[in-house]
């Protein structure tokens, strides 16, 4: 079993290689909590499946982000479990050593405690692994939380050729929509194991 531990701010996060599952943990505030207190949340992030499509469809719908395609790449798709209820989800679509990332969406009742974070750096994590070197995203609602995580402003027109002809650009995303790309050549590997992504 393959066990990396590290901790960044407050939170502990245990990475467990079992059967290509991921396990995060880390404490989160229960305002429902009578005793004032902390639990301990158990995570698990993997990749999608075909069978995840209704609850990551769910999703993105209740976050207000584009279906169109979305299905066509669900391989590249993960998605985070509480319990075996799916809780969050992220994506994207590959073109080479270019990615174009679909969607980072989490149910309404996790948000607020870090899981849109750690659903991004564990997309990222994936697609570094997998040879992607930029990242790219269009965004109507969410730029400065991606700027936080290491993702820059461009000009649209910049986009490559085969971004550029994907649903997203095709009209999916408003000609309004904010282009961004992240560079994931020169960001720190957040110790994930290889085999799980």
């Amino acid at each position: 079993m393959l066990r990396t531990t590290f901790q960044r701010l407050s939170k502990c996060r245990d990475w467990t290689m079992t059967a290509f599952v991921t396990r995060i943990c880390w404490t989160v505030s229960i305002p429902e909590n009578s005793q004032g207190g902390k639990m301990e949340n158990l995570l698990t992030y993997r990749s999608a499946t075909a069978a995840d499509w209704p609850a990551i469809e769910a999703l993105l719908l209740a976050a207000r982000l584009p279906l169109d395609g979305a299905r066509d790449h669900l391989e590249q798709f993960l998605v985070g479990e509480d319990g075996g209820e799916i809780c969050c989800a992220a994506g994207y679509e590959r073109y080479g050593e270019l990615a174009l990332l679909r969607s980072v969406a989490v149910a309404q009742r996790w948000r607020g405690q870090g899981m849109g974070k750690q659903m991004l750096e564990s997309i990222k994590a994936r697609a570094r692994i997998h040879g992607i070197r930029r990242l790219y995203l269009l965004t109507t609602t969410a730029p400065e939380f991606f700027a936080g995580h290491g993702f820059v402003r461009a000009a649209r027109n910049t986009a490559p050729a085969a971004l550029q002809a994907s649903r997203e650009f095709q009209g999916v995303c408003p000609a309004s929509a904010t282009f961004m790309v992240a560079s994931l050549d020169s960001d720190r590997d957040i110790g994930m194991p290889a085999a799980a992504l």
